[in-house]
């Protein structure tokens, strides 16, 4: 459960790379974190991709492209079923 809820933390955290925001909040069930999570990603992705969502940060910085944004995650996500599954055995 801990390396879930680090993991959907990391993505609210990534989201705001995209130009979007999201923060969990505490204390909901961890099913239905994931699900909010995926949904604030999935409209990141989809804002992010027709232009909707500020090119540069509040400092000039670029924003995470959409494909660059969906393969941090995936590569953050896939690190951690690694660490699990070594766990595991």
């Amino acid at each position: 459960e801990g390396v879930v809820r680090h993991v959907m933390e990391a993505d609210g955290g990534y989201i705001k790379h995209a130009g979007a925001q999201f923060t969990l909040k505490a204390g909901d069930d961890l099913h239905k974190q994931l699900v909010e999570t995926r949904a604030a990603i999935l409209d990141a992705l989809a804002r992010s991709a027709h232009g909707e969502l500020p090119q540069y940060g509040p400092r000039g910085g670029l924003r995470w492209p959409a494909r660059y944004f969906a393969r941090r995650v995936a590569w953050h996500e896939l690190d951690h079923a690694w660490e699990i599954e070594d766990r595991t055995e």
